[in-house]
This record gives C-alpha cells, structure tokens and sequence, in this order.
C-alpha cells in the first residue's frame, strides 16, 4: 500500500499552522534534553510544550484554537439571528 505523505503538503501545512520558536541552553544540556525526552518515549519539543502547559495552565494545542475559533463562529452566527 503506497503511503499518502506529501512532503511539500507537510512543509507548506506547517508554514501555514505551526509558528517556530527556538531558544539556547548551555552546552551540553541539549542531549539532557534528548535523554530525558527519549526516556519518556517523547520529543523535546512535546516535553517542552506540555511542561509549558502544565506550569503555567496554557492550552498550546491547535484544538483549543480550533475550539476558541469555532466558538467564536457559533457567537456570531447565533447573534445575527437575535
């Protein structure tokens, strides 16, 4: 079975959804990331979003953007009908 992965439709999706952030640690401390993410059978950058989540109560994932925007749709939509 042929896989249906799109390398270009991958790269243009994420230019369109994902906003980059990049940040500096100490020498070294980059693999102490990679173990640790490793361990929890994770990325880095999975680790790091729900640590952020986490500590600080966000909501970082593009279904509660989604849902904010949907919400804000159906406000809309059910004030025009008032």
């Amino acid at each position: 079975m042929a896989s249906n992965y799109n390398p270009a439709y991958a790269a243009q999706y994420k230019r369109k959804h994902v906003d980059r952030i990049a940040f500096e640690v100490p020498k070294g401390k980059k693999e102490v990331l990679r173990a640790e993410a490793t361990e929890r059978n994770t990325s880095i950058n999975k680790m790091l979003v729900t640590a952020l989540e986490k500590q600080y109560g966000l909501d970082l994932s593009s279904k509660a953007v989604k849902e904010v925007l949907n919400e804000k749709v159906e406000n809309l939509a059910m004030s025009e009908w008032k």
